[in-house]
């Protein structure tokens, strides 16, 4: 049930429901609402989310604000393809 929530917030991104700069910030915060609960229900999935789809969000920077020698996506498109692969990964779990 939880994991359902969390796959139904990126799959609203990945249909054009939220734009790429909300998700990358809204994503952060709603899957810690469900964190503790997919660590029990299903760890991989939420290991999946911690370490990858939260990177991704971190990484997303369109308009290069923070001038941070980090590796950063600038692209809306190179953020969505990334998202989706995640995605799929996710939906396997």
């Amino acid at each position: 049930m939880n994991t359902t929530a969390v796959l139904k917030k990126i799959e609203s991104f990945l249909k054009g429901e939220i734009n790429a700069e909300d998700f990358s910030y809204d994503f952060p915060v709603t899957y810690s609402f469900y964190a503790k609960r997919l660590d029990l229900e299903n760890p991989a999935f939420s290991q999946l989310m911690e370490e990858e789809m939260k990177a991704l969000c971190r990484a997303y920077d369109p308009f290069d604000y923070y001038h941070m020698e980090v590796e950063k996506i600038h692209s809306e498109a190179a953020f969505t393809e990334a998202v989706r692969a995640v995605y799929e990964k996710a939906k396997t779990l």
